[in-house]
């Protein structure tokens, strides 16, 4: 089968290179541009640009940890709460810290989770730097906060971040079983706040995102695969059934929407999520 699929797929590249010019010379006619829509949409499905946690892989994810009672996990970007709610039916007695900025949001995270001692929030952000930053988002809570404009929200406000490091140390924290980071092109930044204590044996497992945000952020893959593998982390894409651990490759860097992993190089939780899948060459 895997003869077969390199054969056409040869194939393809091969047509491509030789006859792609004439969807570009006619690319204005409508059945040209029909097939370029339905190609993205069909990309976008096969990459997993889904913010669908049920379907997208992260309630996998969560499933598939092995937590217990009394284990501490970090929601960075915590947005109203839904998701530490999914996460506390399939691991009830972990200790969440939860961090969100948006007042609006703070509020009904509260509504949500206000009695639950388990659930401790934080009114503040984690970033590389302490210190007072402008944030932007929608009027009534948002799901896109975020400190950098990307042109989806209509109010501004002044927030304060820490770095997890310090945070850490003063609440006297030395092991986070899972952190889960939301941060809307932030997502680097807060991973490097942690400095010395970004490490598997301290932070034993790390969702992140990746998207089109970065773009205004300045953000590259390259930069997670970087810092993270010098810490002895192994980097994978979450799909529905597998997380795809591969090593960098430029090709990856097509800003979908993507939720990525980090554990540690040859660990037996790296073995569980990726389910079977074994990395061959793109």
């Amino acid at each position: 089968m895997e003869a077969i699929f390199n054969f056409f797929r040869s194939a393809v590249w091969k047509l491509g290179r030789r006859y792609g010019y004439l969807l570009a010379r006619h690319r204005q006619a409508m059945p040209v541009r029909l097939l370029a829509t339905t190609s993205e949409c069909y990309l976008n499905s096969f990459k997993n640009r889904s913010y669908d946690s049920h379907h997208n892989g992260e309630d996998r994810v969560q499933s598939l940890l092995p937590l217990k009672k009394g284990d501490v996990v970090f929601d960075v970007g915590a947005n109203v709460g839904k998701y530490i709610k999914r996460f506390l039916n399939r691991h009830p007695g972990v200790v969440f810290h939860a961090f969100e900025i948006d007042p609006d949001n703070i509020s009904k995270f509260l509504a949500m989770h206000g009695n639950n001692r388990d659930v401790r929030l934080h009114k503040f952000g984690l970033g590389e730097k302490a210190g007072e930053f402008t944030a932007h988002a929608r009027e009534g809570g948002s799901q896109t906060t975020s400190l950098y404009d990307f042109g989806m929200g209509d109010k501004t406000f002044v927030i304060r971040c820490e770095t997890g490091e310090e945070f850490c140390r003063r609440e006297g924290i030395d092991r986070v079983s899972f952190m889960k980071i939301d941060t809307e092109g932030h997502d680097l930044r807060v991973l490097k706040g942690f400095g010395e204590m970004l490490r598997p044996e301290n932070i034993e497992c790390i969702q992140f995102e990746y998207n089109e945000i970065s773009v205004t952020a300045r953000v590259w893959l390259a930069e997670f695969y970087e810092l993270l593998q010098s810490r002895g982390y192994a980097l994978g894409k979450v799909y529905p059934r597998h997380v795809e651990f591969t090593p960098y490759d430029v090709r990856l860097e097509d800003h979908r929407a993507s939720n990525y992993l980090a554990v540690g190089k040859a660990s037996l939780l790296q073995e569980r999520l990726a389910g079977g899948y074994v990395w061959k060459e793109f």
